[in-house]
């Protein structure tokens, strides 16, 4: 099954992340903005270090997801700010 984890360094993600890997037949994309994940391939887990809007429609059609687990929320504890409102919530909205 090939599987993408938004805020795959986060702690709900990275924790399904472990669970996950574990499953020999499941290929894991992990979206990370942390810079200690380099782009490595680590038995079926690829990190790769990028926001959601920096990827293209593009990539999604190329690698074919079965399911995307979507956990990459920035500022999460400030959702009534101005900024999140117009920033934060207008990336959910277009990813």
């Amino acid at each position: 099954m090939n599987i993408l984890i938004t805020g795959a360094s986060g702690y709900i993600g990275s924790n399904l992340l472990k669970l996950l890997k574990h499953n020999k037949d499941n290929n894991i994309v992990a979206l990370v903005r942390n810079k200690k994940y380099k782009e490595k391939k680590i038995n079926n887990v690829t990190y790769l270090n990028k926001n959601i809007e920096e990827i293209e429609l593009s990539y999604f059609i190329k690698n074919s997801f079965d399911i995307i687990y979507h956990f990459a929320w920035d500022n999460y504890k400030d959702v009534k700010s101005e900024h999140h409102l117009s920033t934060e919530l207008t990336k959910q909205k277009t990813f």
